[in-house]
């Protein structure tokens, strides 16, 4: 630092000599002509000399800083020389003819003077010109002044609450001379204080009108979040996490076959101790920081759901093949499930050794019932209940029901590798607060209260008849679980008011950078306005964000008054809690949503919006005028070959995602591919170590996984070569020879010639090879050879 005084008679520098523990500046020179080399002399030896002060560390490049300069403001230091008391810095440049500061520093991120270093000495001012000739004497001519009189000059730059402060303490003195009490008592320096209090906050304000206005340049996450939304853009307030829970229920006690409430705790507090707390053991447990769930819907519980087998049908080595959507379990007695209710299929044995510990964790699978049968095997009279699931949540491995494990004494056992698990209940991240009093409504215009609580959960609408996944998903609908009570209406949570009428009971959740939650009402053209004298009440569920995605067996206690929990877990990870976006990622993300495009020009404009789905492989558009409008005729490849017309549900999901992008105007007509059915025929030569069969059931196999529906999509012809390759990569073929390769029930047109068979816009190949639907595609193998 340099001294802000001007004195006439400079004593430090002689002290600071005489000290044997400080080191200081004593003067600069400039090199050389070139004016890239500085000559700064210090009163006492530079450290790693004899004698240095200090003695360590020895001065470097980093340590030297030269700040200062108008049209040369930056200059790089390049290297420096220590001798004796003379320290030689090298620039990469010289600067301009301004004046400089030469400062000692700790490094290049700390401006302060290194240890050993007098604050006071540890810079001084130069010119890179002192070189050059002038008329003028270098000393500068220094003249203190008593004057006192005259008006002081106002600062108007003066922005805080110190600077105006000052501003108005100095024009005091010069309209009150004889006024010379500073105390904060006095009511002088009271309305001063008052006065740039008030100055402070207005200055402030005045600032943020013109900081809040733009996006890159707004400091409140409420300024973007609004600026998003005039962009088209809603910002992410997170989302909190999901999962399923297990409940053990004990047989004949209270809670059996009793109903479990929505909103029940689970609590994740570790293993050991009571599985039931009360209720104020959970706010103990929520205050030490654990992590809180909500049951999202009512659940009947049964002891005989606890744990459930599969019915084989008498037979025994069994595995649920991948896909499956439907199964066989033996009923139980006070066995009841309906339909709605979720299932847990779960690898409890390894297959191979028998033992739990070797089973995958990853082998469990949630579904949710879509039918419900009871029956009787009449084999031997026992009785069954055929249930399945959605396709959505189709099984993605093959479980092993059963196996033959070897016993203790080392027999061979039929074993029973995987059960069902009943009592599930799908659970989210957050726990319930009531009856929170806000406060008291007093400008109907400005009424914008302070939540008292942070980290309000998001989360979207719970659908009791959809899917596992789609319960799991939160990709759409995500609103801040937030309500309000008037004494007579209840209020809702939105995203915006701009679809909310003047009568509308709607408010929205704004939450800035530092995680304090505001709420915004209607102004009475958007959203009805609160009533003057109104206090609400609210209620909400706290817990939002990546920490609800806990692990699998996290969850281990429940808040419940009924007796007759013996156990709680969850067997599968929660998924799906994101964090809010920061004001970071909102500025950049805003930018980049507004350059996607919205709409549906051109035909390749709605191939991409459905192809974006993740299950839709292909799509084909093409617009026609139909006579009286345009019309977009849309062709969809839907991923493992299903049909768009016989799915009603997935043919109006796809209309209301088209109908947003759509032109004013243009209707939409939705179509199902037209398939290309392969007819082959093909002569292989088995060779003489195999068997043919043997051959050409490899054969059959590698064509049906060859010829899946996801294989091939609009336009992708099939080739020839192909075939070869896939037939001559099979172990024990000889050679291959195509002898027809066309499509089927029509006259060749030299495909196999031209080793092609080429597809339209809209077609796709087929080859099923069902001798009940030849028309499907078919293959024909004449095998020679082998044995």
């Amino acid at each position: 630092m340099t001294t802000v005084y001007t004195c006439q008679d400079l004593r430090r520098k002689a002290l600071v000599e005489e000290m044997v523990t400080l080191n200081g500046i004593d003067y600069i020179e400039v090199g050389d002509p070139s004016q890239t080399s500085l000559h700064v002399f210090f009163l006492n030896p530079l450290p790693g000399q004899i004698g240095g002060v200090p003695a360590a560390p020895v001065l470097g490049v980093d340590n030297i800083r030269i700040s200062g300069g108008i049209r040369i403001a930056y200059i790089d230091v390049v290297g420096v020389v220590s001798n004796g008391k003379v320290l030689t810095v090298h620039v990469k440049e010289p600067g301009d003819f301004s004046e400089y500061t030469l400062s000692i520093v700790v490094g290049e991120f700390d401006g302060n003077p290194p240890d050993g270093f007098d604050p006071v000495l540890s810079s001084a001012r130069f010119s890179f010109k002192s070189l050059c000739e002038t008329d003028f004497d270098c000393v500068s001519d220094v003249r203190c002044t008593d004057d006192t009189g005259g008006v002081p000059k106002l600062n108007y730059l003066a922005k805080d609450y110190q600077s105006f402060r000052q501003l108005m303490l100095n024009r005091l003195s010069i309209s009150l001379p004889d006024w010379n009490d500073r105390n904060p008592a006095d009511p002088y320096v009271a309305l001063v204080e008052s006065l740039a209090y008030k100055a402070d906050q207005l200055s402030y304000f005045q600032d943020a009108v013109g900081t809040e206005a733009y996006l890159n340049t707004a400091r409140s996450r409420v300024s973007l979040r609004r600026h998003a939304r005039l962009m088209d853009y809603f910002v992410d307030e997170g989302c909190n996490a999901r999962s399923f829970a297990y409940v053990q229920v004990a047989e004949n006690s209270d809670l059996d076959m009793s109903v479990l409430p929505t909103s029940t705790p689970f609590i994740a507090a570790g293993q050991g101790g009571d599985v039931q707390v009360s209720t104020e053991e959970v706010q103990r447990l929520i205050q030490s920081g654990n992590i809180v769930f909500e049951s999202m819907h009512d659940v009947e519980l049964r002891s005989a759901h606890n744990r459930l087998s599969f019915y084989t049908w008498s037979d025994s080595q069994c595995y649920l093949p991948k896909g499956a959507v439907f199964a066989t379990l033996l009923k139980n007695p006070d066995m009841e499930l309906r339909i709605g209710d979720f299932l847990v299929l779960k690898q409890v044995l390894s297959p191979v050794t028998g033992i739990a510990a070797d089973v995958n964790p990853e082998l469990v699978h949630v579904v949710r019932l879509t039918g419900v049968e009871e029956m009787v095997d009449p084999l031997d009279d026992s009785e069954v209940v055929n249930i399945s699931w959605h396709d959505q949540d189709a099984l993605p491995y093959d479980l092993v029901i059963s196996a033959e494990i070897l016993d203790k004494e080392g027999m061979l056992e039929s074993t029973e590798t995987a059960v069902v698990f009943g009592n599930i209940v799908a659970v989210d991240h957050g726990y319930s607060m009531r009856d929170i009093a806000l406060d008291i409504v007093e400008d109907e215009l400005r009424y914008r209260p302070l939540f008292l609580h942070q980290n309000i959960s998001y989360a979207a609408a719970y659908d009791s008849e959809c899917s596992v996944q789609s319960v799991l998903t939160q990709d759409e609908g995500v609103l801040p679980i937030l309500s309000l009570d008037d004494g007579e209406v209840n209020w809702q949570a939105q995203r915006d008011l701009l679809s909310s009428d003047r009568f509308a009971p709607d408010f929205v959740v704004e939450t800035e950078g530092n995680g304090d939650v505001y709420l915004r009402f209607g102004d009475g053209e958007f959203g009805q306005m609160p009533q003057v004298g109104v206090q609400f009440k609210a209620f909400c569920r706290i817990g939002n964000g990546i920490r609800g995605n806990i692990g699998r067996g996290v969850l281990s206690k429940i808040s419940y008054d009924v007796e007759g929990v013996e156990g709680v877990t969850n067997f599968i990870p929660a998924q799906g809690g994101r964090n809010a976006e920061s004001k970071r990622q909102i500025r950049q993300r805003v930018s980049e949503a507004y350059k996607t495009q919205k709409r549906a020009v051109t035909p390749e404009d709605y191939e991409a919006v459905l192809t974006a789905r993740d299950d839709v492989q292909g799509a084909n558009a093409r617009i026609q005028w139909t006579g009286s409008w345009h019309t977009a005729f849309i062709t969809v490849d839907r991923v493992g070959g299903l049909s768009v017309q016989d799915d009603t549900d997935f043919k109006n999901d796809i209309l209301g995602l088209l109908r947003t992008y759509r032109l004013a105007g243009y209707d939409l007509e939705l179509r199902d591919p037209s398939y290309v059915p392969v007819d082959l025929a093909l002569h292989i030569c088995a060779k003489d170590n195999v068997f043919a069969s043997d051959v050409k059931r490899q054969v059959y196999r590698v064509f049906h996984d060859y010829f899946t529906a996801d294989n091939f999509t609009f336009g992708a012809p099939l080739y020839s070569s192909r075939i070869y390759a896939l037939v001559m990569g099979i172990d024990g073929v000889a050679s291959v020879e195509i002898k027809r390769f066309k499509r089927w029930g029509k006259e060749a047109n030299q495909e196999l010639e031209n080793g092609v068979i080429e597809t339209g816009a809209q077609e796709i190949i087929r080859l099923e090879n069902n001798p009940s639907f030849p028309e499907n595609g078919q293959i024909k193998i004449d095998i020679g050879g082998g044995l």
